[in-house]
């Protein structure tokens, strides 16, 4: 009796909405995993094996130029295919090298069933785990089990996050779960443990940075602007810097760490090669420098935090929140300006004639990005009451805030979780234009998924490249006006996307304005 009982509250279990909706969710992953994906990221994950292979370093040969956390998964994943006696990792197409540097980008390696399903599957199990932390923050905060089960399907079931974990294999979502899990720490007062869960969604991919003025903000206005406070946040620090030195240390002390940061520095104009000029001495001078800062801040904060507070309250609520945003707002302009006049002067400095990069753009918005950042944490700093509602508001302003210079797919996911959790708990009116946003930008990535059965193609129907090349060459050539296939597809379809994803932004500040006005 006992053990049937035990079956049958297990099946119950299962028989969860949460549960269903999960298992749902995996059956769906797990089909299209091995038999589609893009061919681009997924070819150079199986290119990096050769460096543990041959015993290389991490940035001992060229093609991986993330930081070294996927690298690890790679380690890892090439490790577990050695072990368990799977060779076959895909086939080299010779007729797909005349792709290789078309606007269409494509590796003329094209991977194996096993080696698809190897690699995604941490990536699927991520999707799940980031889930299951959007279910528990609404659920614990709302009490609501309906607006939970929603927030969990909207990024669960949402295309744009089963298209770059599942298709793409591209692995942003782990930065987002690492982020979350930081959220989620720092609410619960586990500030150390926090600290190390930011460093590590930072340091796998570096968009979590842009959260940091929320998370210090939240932990100041929880604790206290005094000697307390600074304590919490130190031991955040703490935390951070004991995942950093876990993960770089090897990288520190080969003296190959601003090659990790690649990714980072070439969205800004950084070569390889200067990266690679820099040794362990200099490295370890920079990484003193900022220590000396947070120090600095920390001392700052504490010898004259409450006299601010008590500064910033005394001033009328809504005259304290125009005067923080037109300050805001000037030293945005004059940084921007800046940066911005040293950037045609290097621009008309070449040789050549005047050259501007799309990298130059993303560094004025990203500068845009931090100084929006700061006046949102300034104000969850300075609310007289710590509702729900305005804590979720805001880091729901500031998850947009991360995305507002990228029109890149992959990297909007950063910010869904966040429209997820306020879109279900706090106001429902977002979730259609979350669903048009995510829709858009999911076929931003059409011409990837036109060519994503190759794989099925090659390895399990036996059949020749030749059936799938004529779909290759509609996306590689020129259709119009001597453009691409691919990029006139990414265009037309990611403008609208982008767009929309500025709707979102504009929806709220237009109804808070509306508000304002009234008040």
């Amino acid at each position: 009796m006992l053990e049937r009982a035990v079956i049958a509250g297990r099946y119950r279990n299962w028989k969860h909405p949460f549960a269903m909706l999960l298992l749902i969710g995996l059956l769906l992953r797990l089909i299209i995993a091995p038999l589609f994906t893009f061919n681009i990221d997924v070819g150079y994950w199986s290119d990096v094996k050769d460096v543990f292979q041959n015993g290389f370093g991490l940035y001992g040969t060229p093609g991986y130029y993330y930081t070294p956390v996927w690298g690890y998964c790679q380690g890892f994943i090439t490790f577990f295919m050695e072990t368990f006696g799977i060779t076959n990792y895909g086939v080299y197409i010779p007729e797909l090298d005349s792709f290789v540097y078309s606007d269409f980008s494509v590796f003329p390696f094209v991977t194996s069933i096993e080696f698809n399903f190897i690699v995604k599957l941490p990536l699927i199990l991520v999707d799940a785990a980031t889930g299951w932390l959007i279910y528990h923050l609404v659920m614990k905060y709302s009490g609501n089990q309906g607006k939970a089960l929603m927030a969990f399907a909207l990024w669960f079931f949402c295309p744009l996050v089963i298209t770059e974990s599942t298709f793409h294999g591209t692995f942003d979502n782990m930065s987002v779960m690492l982020l979350l899990a930081s959220i989620v720490l720092v609410m619960d007062g586990k500030y150390t443990l926090a600290g190390a869960a930011f460093a590590a969604a930072s340091l796998t991919k570096f968009f979590p940075v842009f959260m940091i003025f929320f998370l210090v903000a939240y932990v100041l206005r929880k604790e206290g602007l005094d000697s307390n406070g600074v304590k919490c946040v130190l031991k955040s620090i703490g935390g951070a810097i004991g995942a950093f030195l876990l993960i770089y240390l090897p990288n520190i002390l080969q003296g190959d760490f601003w090659q990790s940061m690649y990714f980072l520095t070439s969205r800004l104009g950084i070569s390889r090669e200067a990266l690679s000029s820099i040794g362990v001495g200099s490295t370890i001078i920079i990484i003193a420098a900022l220590v000396l800062f947070i120090g600095l801040v920390a001392f700052m904060i504490a010898r004259y935090g409450n006299r601010f507070m008590e500064r910033m309250n005394g001033m009328d609520e809504r005259e304290r929140n125009i005067k923080a945003a037109k300050v805001f707002i000037v030293a945005a302009v004059v940084v921007i300006l800046g940066v911005g006049a040293l950037m045609i002067l290097k621009a008309f400095a070449n040789v050549g004639g005047p050259e501007f990069a799309g990298s130059e753009l993303v560094l004025i918005v990203s500068i845009f990005s931090v100084f929006l950042e700061m006046y949102l944490a300034f104000r969850l700093l300075m609310l007289k009451e710590m509702t729900t509602e305005k804590v979720f508001t805001i880091m729901f302003l500031s998850g947009i805030a991360i995305i507002l210079w990228t029109s890149a797919a992959s990297y909007t996911i950063v910010m869904l979780p966040f429209i997820c959790i306020y879109a279900s708990m706090i106001d429902n009116r977002f979730v259609r234009p979350f669903i048009i946003f995510t829709v858009l930008y999911t076929l931003t990535e059409a011409s990837c998924f036109l060519t994503s059965p190759t794989s099925m193609i090659i390895h399990l129907l036996d059949m020749d490249i030749s059936v799938i090349l004529p779909v290759y060459e509609m996306i590689a050539n020129p259709v119009i006006f001597g453009i691409s296939g691919a990029l006139v597809l990414t265009v037309v379809v990611g403008w609208p996307g982008y767009l929309a994803m500025l709707y979102i932004s504009y929806k709220w500040y237009r109804g808070y304005y509306e508000r304002w006005k009234a008040a």
